[in-house]
């Protein structure tokens, strides 16, 4: 089988690169994780934002309508507010 250096060279350098493959798979492999992880946290906090966001839209109609109604209020009956 081994009949010169050279064939235990080949053999080692075979090894080598069957461990370099698994290497680079195994890093592929993670690297994909790492970047599932990303996408789900990514999504996480985009339904948050949106959530705050629609939060907040809200509060501003809601201010908005009791503003409306306030100076419809306001502007209706002087005569209760005399330093108008």
């Amino acid at each position: 089988m081994l009949e010169t250096s050279k064939d235990l060279l080949y053999i080692v350098i075979a090894f080598c690169v069957l461990w370099f493959t698994i290497f680079i798979c195994w890093m592929i492999y993670y690297m994909a994780m790492i970047l599932k992880r990303i996408h789900s946290v990514m999504e996480t906090f985009t339904k948050t934002l949106e959530a705050v966001r629609s939060f907040f839209e809200n509060a501003k109609s809601k201010i908005n309508k009791v503003r409306k109604k306030s100076f419809k209020v306001y502007s209706s009956t002087p005569h209760f507010f005399p330093w108008k």
